[in-house]
């Protein structure tokens, strides 16, 4: 069963319990209660069966239109880094464009929670950077290479 369709259910526990008082323990209801039980009944219906009716009529109705989604596509660069220059790295890389940064360790090295507050990184850090793939690496490089972020004994990869 449908996970949206069991959570319904749970909720019209209520319901259930008072239609059964009814129908076996012969309670009467009030006008006022039976339209209330109609109008939730009919609005959990509509809500259960609406959804999947749009959904199958989607692309035959002319006035529901198919949104396709865009597809992203990204570039990286790896550095790989101390643990002291990680950070100034990575505040570069989202200065000039990055999207995301993630430090990730160049070893195996366990890393145990830190403190409230506290980034503690690796000795041996790889700094990993996207950008959308229309972003021009060389120029990317040039710029670290002029901040003095990468230099002959720093290791990266685009």
């Amino acid at each position: 069963m449908d996970a949206n369709i069991s959570g319904i259910l749970v909720a019209l526990e209520p319901l259930f319990g008072i239609l059964f008082a009814v129908s076996l323990l012969g309670e009467t209801l009030s006008f006022s209660a039976a339209l209330g039980i109609t109008i939730i009944m009919l609005a959990t219906l509509g809500s259960t069966l609406l959804p999947k009716t749009f959904e199958k009529n989607r692309y035959n109705t002319p006035h529901f239109y198919e949104i396709k989604e865009k597809q992203m596509a990204w570039i990286q660069i790896r550095l790989n880094s101390t643990n002291e220059k990680a950070e100034q790295i990575s505040d570069f890389l989202e200065e000039i464009g990055s999207v995301s940064v993630t430090f990730m360790d160049s070893q195996d090295t366990p890393i145990f929670e830190p403190l409230p507050g506290e980034t503690r990184l690796w000795g041996n850090t790889d700094v990993i950077a996207l950008f959308d793939a229309e972003t021009d690496m060389a120029e990317i490089v040039r710029l670290l290479k002029e901040a003095k972020h990468l230099d002959s004994n720093t290791a990266y990869k685009n």
